[in-house]
This record gives C-alpha cells, structure tokens and sequence, in this order.
C-alpha cells in the first residue's frame, strides 16, 4: 500500500490570471470581470454557485 493522504480529500486547483496590462489600458475593470465569473463560473454544471467551492480574489 501507498502511503497517502487522508481519503476523500479533493486537490484544489488554482487558476491565474494576469490582469494588470488591461487595467493599465483601461479595456476593462476587475469589478466588471469578478462579477462576470461569479455569474458564469459552473460549479456541478450550474452556474452562479460558486459559495465555498471557487474563491475568487482580486
């Protein structure tokens, strides 16, 4: 037997994105773009809930 982690434990990913170049050239803010992915973002194949499964900081 391997030795692992404790079983049922989901690995989290995480996702960046460069934003500064587009917030210096004024194409969009970064509260237009949260709202856009709370709205968008599909968690279970629905979208808008992302509650404690996506953290999303800007």
């Amino acid at each position: 037997m391997a030795a692992g982690g404790a079983k049922g434990m989901k690995k989290g990913s995480t996702f960046v994105i460069e934003w500064s170049k587009t917030t210096e050239d004024k194409i969009m803010d970064i509260d237009s773009l949260e709202k856009f992915l709370h709205e968008r973002i599909k968690v279970d194949d629905k979208v808008g809930t992302l509650r404690d499964s996506i953290t999303i900081t800007c």
